[in-house]
């Protein structure tokens, strides 16, 4: 046994067999324990060892029985990476909701203020007040989307479609140093999801590739048909069914293994400060978990990183054209609006905005 154990568990699994030799108190006999096991490549892999003893005649033998535990504890690492991503999200989900309603009520007094009369420095700090408030509302929208707790105005869209309509804009974001390559299945088809929230985990992926291609590179978009089945060996925690995968993959920098266990966390990037504020890739996970997908990262040190999105494929000829929306609020003429708010401030600047509208509250 002692051949297949790393130090300095060779040495002290030695030590208890003479002990209990010596003094016949057991340390190991009859009792299983979890150590360190050492493969012929000489790899380290954990291992659950139970020594039992016996006899032949007048001689005595020990027989030991070795379980490899590298799966059980591959499967436990998973089990608490999602219990781990799940409190944050309860967490975030929370802070999020609160932080939305501070923003509503200072978002709503500034639109009051700037509709005023104000002088020409006046209206520049009240402009600067909302476009900061706007960026804190983004932020807001990111960790909801973690947390998913985002509002989803799900639709039938063609994931080919969809994808060859951002190519341009795609190019555009990244920049002339990265080539953007699209290799698109025709079999790909067709997926029902949030079509604005779609394009924003591509883009925010994008932008993370370009990142991670300071020196320039190449972005490859993929979208193919795949069939998980439930003895599937790389099904990892995506349930069985038929999707359309979507690949974003960079011939950048790549993660080391603890950068890339702590990548989908709320707030973590290893860019400086200033350049990013860690919730791409969150915003991504929580988006897929929300429409019942699922976001898979491999990545590696000098190779380059690829995030695969798994959107679950529908069968539908019908697909949702979006016309442009007119952002303006509708003005009132005296019609009657019943407002329902359990934040008190958040009440009383949504009356105060409706009655400068025209409507009666």
């Amino acid at each position: 046994v002692k051949m297949l154990m790393p130090s300095p568990f060779r040495e002290h699994h030695d030590a208890y067999l003479t002990r209990h030799r010596e003094t016949g108190v057991k340390r190991i006999i009859g009792i299983g324990r979890e150590l360190q096991g050492l493969k012929s490549d000489g790899t380290i892999f954990p291992m659950y060892l139970s020594v039992g003893q016996a006899k032949t005649g007048d001689q005595g033998i020990f027989v030991g029985i070795i379980y490899d535990l590298t799966e059980k504890k591959r499967a436990e690492e998973t089990i608490l990476h999602h219990q781990k991503l799940d409190a944050i999200g309860q967490l975030s989900g929370g802070i999020a909701h609160d932080f939305n309603n501070i923003l509503s009520v200072i978002g709503g007094n500034l639109e009051m203020i700037a509709a005023g009369d104000l002088p020409p420095a006046g209206r520049r700090a009240v402009a600067r007040a909302q476009e900061a408030a706007a960026r804190a509302a983004r932020i807001t929208q990111r960790l909801l989307a973690f947390a998913r707790k985002q509002p989803l105005n799900q639709q039938v869209i063609d994931v080919n479609r969809a994808l060859g309509d951002m190519e341009d804009m795609l190019q555009r974001a990244i920049g002339e140093m990265v080539t953007v390559e699209m290799h698109l299945a025709p079999e790909a088809g067709q997926v029902n999801t949030d079509i604005d929230q779609f394009e924003t985990a591509i883009l925010n992926l994008a932008v993370n590739a370009r990142d991670a291609m300071p020196s320039g590179g190449r972005l490859l978009i993929e979208a193919e048909r795949v069939t998980i089945s439930a003895h599937s060996n790389d099904q990892d925690d995506t349930p069985p069914g038929e999707y359309s995968r979507v690949s974003i993959s960079d011939s950048g920098v790549g993660m080391t293994p603890e950068v890339r266990a702590r990548a989908i966390e709320p707030f973590f990037t290893t860019k400086d400060v200033g350049s990013g504020t860690g919730l791409g890739l969150s915003m991504v996970y929580g988006f897929m978990k929300q429409i019942g997908g699922h976001a898979r990262l491999y990545s590696e040190v000098g190779h380059g990183t690829r995030v695969s999105l798994f959107f679950p494929r529908i069968v539908s000829d019908t697909v949702v054209e979006r016309d442009g929306q007119d952002a303006s609020a509708p003005m009132g003429n005296g019609e009657t609006i019943l407002v329902v708010e359990d934040d008190p401030d958040v009440r009383q600047i949504t009356v105060s905005r409706l009655e400068s509208l025209g409507y009666r509250v």
